[in-house]
């Protein structure tokens, strides 16, 4: 079998050299504790000053390179490409509460006569039996609460994983920074 530089099987994605210090960064990126907040991943990796060189250490081309595999190793591992998010994206977003209320009010809240797209929106239902009435006229009351989940975060959260979501800002400008600080510091001077 053939082997890379890296020593890794031909056709793997190859290694970015990291040191041990940078690699740890990279883990700590990918903690679910983490969430892939850069600053969070600079602190847990050790770095004291995080608030100040998170944005640098995360640009550096071998850290960008070693984010960039993992992710791909993540989607291939999961079968996770932009169409399976997007499905999922669509299925929330035509989830009705109206028609899911209704569909469990006429099947005495039997989830299973939900679609599947229906039952993967949901994120919580709740049964009440209670008694209403007094005497002869009492009878059991049963109340359903149902509640539609907000998954949207948790796929943007995964579109980040896998780089499928890139939430990078490009300021162009004439205006350099010292000549905005200026200006705010006038702005601050006469009172506005």
């Amino acid at each position: 079998m053939s082997r890379n530089a890296f020593n890794e099987p031909a056709g793997a994605v190859p290694k970015p050299r990291l040191n041990d210090r940078l690699r740890r960064l990279v883990d700590c990126y990918f903690d679910p504790a983490v969430n892939l907040n850069e600053t969070k991943a600079a602190k847990m990796a050790g770095y004291k000053t995080a608030d100040k060189y998170a944005f640098k250490l995360f640009r550096r081309p071998e850290v960008r390179e070693e984010i960039e595999r993992r992710q791909e190793i993540s989607r291939k591992k999961f079968e996770v490409d932009e169409e399976w998010v997007i499905r999922r994206v669509m299925a929330l977003a035509d989830a009705s509460l109206g028609d899911i209320k209704l569909i469990l009010d006429q099947n005495d809240g039997d989830l299973s006569k939900l679609t599947h797209e229906q039952r993967y929106s949901l994120s919580e239902i709740a049964e009440e039996v209670y008694v209403e009435g007094r005497g002869e006229g009492a009878r059991d009351v049963k109340k359903q609460r149902v509640k539609v989940a907000d998954k949207l975060n948790a796929l943007i959260a995964l579109m980040r994983r896998l780089g499928l979501f890139k939430d990078e800002v490009t300021v162009k400008g004439e205006v350099s920074l010292i000549d905005r600080i200026q200006a705010g510091r006038n702005r601050l001077a006469r009172g506005e």
